[in-house]
């Protein structure tokens, strides 16, 4: 954690925890999924019992595992790049099928202390790292970075109130709130959001499911419960296919990925690069310092590396400007473009904004403000939804050559009053 819980932070989930309670449909997807998950719970204990105690082996175990996680065992986020893919991947990689069963076991009984628990963790990890240092297999094969959450959703379903599940939504929400800050050490930074986790559901007065809703209600839709999608709330979505609205954080990869293949070089603000997507961190796709753009003010250098996302060209030539919308205040991001746009009246670079299609009017609304228009930021600045990036980023890198081909999906203002007469 980042310090202890305040009073005003507790305060303020107090009131997210009683915004959401009043949204009858979220509170009866949570009851209806939860009873649910009880019976696939019970059914997973003596799964898992039997693994331990040598009734299965490694291979029965990755079979019938990723047969059921499919169906009925989808309930727990493990039907994903970090579930089943994960122990599919050690399966298939890892070169001493013994030794992987040897370490399986001994990492996924649920610890007795905190101690012990980071050691296995860290052993687990460690036994990785030390595939992938002798060569014998590679990081992409085996991303140590997916063990956290594969390890401790098995510790989770033996001891549910104590071992909390590493889920993306809930590590987003907390750090949102400075509850969980994320180091470069995957078994602390799982051990520092356990912490952060378990105190503020004490605090709450709420089981461990209770918050992991919570979290992921205040990830999805921190502005209220209107138009919340009801999603399931612990899945980690498929990189580019998921039908549901992307995070902050999954947009922001998804424009590293694509920029990137397009013979950019990429930058994230500084404030973000410690998330992680898929297993990836956001800062392994950026620059390690904000190059020097040629601006002789230095308020704007700082300004242009705030913004989430940039596709640079050449040594300096910014070809987009991306901020990310999801749940925050459009407004803001706005504003940051606007104060560049008076800083700086003959900037030339592409500004985009991106936002989930059910804010797309509010993006029209805010660039037809007055002072917006004075500035004609409404004409400088282009927007799109969300979704379409995540449906179309795929295509896009695929046959696209230029930055310009982001073009594609984005509207002005008059572009959006055109397609409405």
């Amino acid at each position: 954690m980042t310090g202890e819980i305040t009073d005003l932070q507790i305060e303020r989930w107090r009131d997210l925890k009683a915004e959401s309670s009043s949204d009858s449909e979220w509170v009866k997807h949570n009851l209806d999924r939860d009873a649910k998950r009880r019976i696939a719970h019970e059914e997973m204990i003596k799964f898992l019992k039997e693994y331990l105690t040598g009734d299965l082996s490694t291979e029965e175990f990755k079979i019938e595992f990723d047969r059921r996680t499919r169906k009925e065992w989808d309930l727990f986020g493990l039907k994903g790049m970090s579930g089943e893919m994960f122990l599919n991947m050690l399966v298939k990689y890892v070169p001493d099928a013994q030794i992987l069963t040897d370490q399986l076991k001994l990492v996924l009984q649920v610890p007795q202390s905190l101690e012990q628990g980071h050691q296995m963790m860290a052993d687990f990890i460690n036994f990785i790292d030390d595939l992938i240092k002798s060569g014998q297999v590679t990081r992409r094969q085996l991303q140590p970075s997916r063990a956290p959450f594969f390890i401790s959703a098995w510790w989770h379903l033996q001891d549910l109130e104590r071992w909390p599940v590493y889920y993306i939504s809930a590590r987003n929400a907390l750090e949102k709130d400075g509850l969980y800050s994320p180091s470069q050490d995957l078994t602390d930074d799982y051990f520092t959001f356990r912490d952060a986790f378990l105190a503020l559901a004490s605090s709450l007065d709420l089981t461990s499911w209770q918050l992991e809703h919570l979290c992921f209600w205040y990830e999805a839709h921190p502005l209220g419960p209107k138009n919340l999608p009801v999603a399931q709330p612990e899945a980690e979505p498929e990189i580019f296919n998921d039908s549901a609205v992307p995070t902050h954080t999954q947009v922001q990869w998804i424009l590293a990925k694509i920029g990137r293949k397009l013979g950019c070089r990429i930058w994230i603000a500084a404030n973000d690069q410690n998330k992680e997507w898929q297993g990836e961190r956001l800062g392994d796709f950026s620059l390690k310092d904000m190059p020097h753009l040629g601006m002789v003010d230095p308020a704007v250098q700082r300004i242009i590396g705030l913004i989430d996302v940039l596709w640079i060209k050449g040594t300096n030539q910014i070809a987009g400007a991306f901020e990310v919308e999801q749940t925050t205040s459009i407004y803001s991001g706005l504003l940051r473009m606007s104060d560049l746009v008076v800083l700086v009246p003959i900037l030339n670079f592409p500004l985009y904004i991106v936002s989930p299609k059910s804010r797309m009017e509010q993006v029209k609304r805010e660039l037809s403000r007055p002072t917006f228009q004075y500035l004609e930021l409404h004409k400088r600045c282009r927007f799109f939804a969300s979704e379409d990036l995540l449906r179309e980023a795929e295509n896009i890198m695929l046959w696209a050559s230029d930055p310009s081909a982001i073009n594609r999906l984005a509207l002005t203002v008059d572009d959006a009053m055109d397609n409405e007469n």
